[in-house]
């Protein structure tokens, strides 16, 4: 009854046709930004003996939630130019496409723009002092993972080590907006060598799962000229290198 409600009455046409402006900002992929910034903010609240100390509770914070509507519409701004830069390849690759066939280039672009300065105002009320990771990552990921000049995302090894090294950023923005807002203004000379050694399983996992995402996207790669780490090293030696990483996590995680 409710599918044949959606499919057939005339309030759907009106409804799908906006979500697809929403569908831009691609949320199945915040499920590994938002872990990456949870597992910072968890890192945090540990003492030196790694005792962590009110990892579950029941107090809503309104600045929180600033923070990661800042963060999703930032991240989600950064998405967009992705796709924008990779018409020609997605379409190769046969994907279900928004920008272009959906939602034209033109308003995709406005959206990514307006998404981003809100991102910044939302961030800024939500913690200023953590505004230096933001824009970081969006040299790393906006600038040089995507803008042609660069194209890192075009280089087996450069492509990588971006994500990765974003990966290790989300993490350092959640363990720094916790300890900022608990008040330790000099956070900053806090980040040491353990914070990044505890960091190191899940950035591992982080950049297993950016060289397998290049599999799929390989006949598409290939007809534009684009190297990628599946289409450079091939599936075997992809698939052997992020197994390689998670095995590491895995005695990493015995320890």
């Amino acid at each position: 009854m409710i599918k044949n409600f959606f499919k057939s009455h005339p309030i759907h046409k009106d409804i799908v046709k906006h979500m697809d402006a929403i569908f831009l900002f691609r949320p199945v992929f915040f499920f590994a930004v938002w872990v990456m910034v949870c597992i910072g903010m968890l890192f945090s609240s540990q003492d030196i003996s790694g005792n962590i100390h009110e990892v579950w509770f029941n107090k809503f914070s309104f600045n929180t939630l600033l923070f990661f509507i800042g963060l999703t519409l930032f991240i989600g701004s950064l998405l967009i130019i992705n796709q924008i830069d990779d018409i020609e390849s997605d379409k190769k690759n046969k994907k279900l496409m928004l920008v272009k066939n959906k939602v034209s280039i033109s308003l995709a672009e406005s959206i990514q723009k307006y998404s981003l300065y809100l991102s910044m105002i939302i961030i800024c009320f939500a913690d200023f002092a953590i505004t230096p990771f933001f824009a970081i990552i969006y040299y790393a990921w906006g600038v040089l993972y995507n803008d042609r000049k660069y194209n890192y995302k075009g280089r087996p090894i450069a492509g990588l080590l971006v994500n990765t090294f974003s990966g290790l950023l989300l993490i350092l923005i959640g363990w720094s907006y916790v300890h900022d807002v608990k008040g330790d203004r000099l956070w900053f000379m806090m980040i040491d060598f353990d914070i990044l050694v505890k960091s190191v399983p899940y950035v591992l996992c982080y950049a297993a799962i950016s060289i397998i995402s290049t599999i799929p996207d390989k006949d598409g790669d290939k007809l534009i000229d684009k190297r990628t780490f599946g289409l450079e090293y091939g599936n075997l030696a992809s698939v052997l290198v992020a197994s390689a990483f998670v095995l590491i996590v895995i005695i990493i995680s015995l320890f």
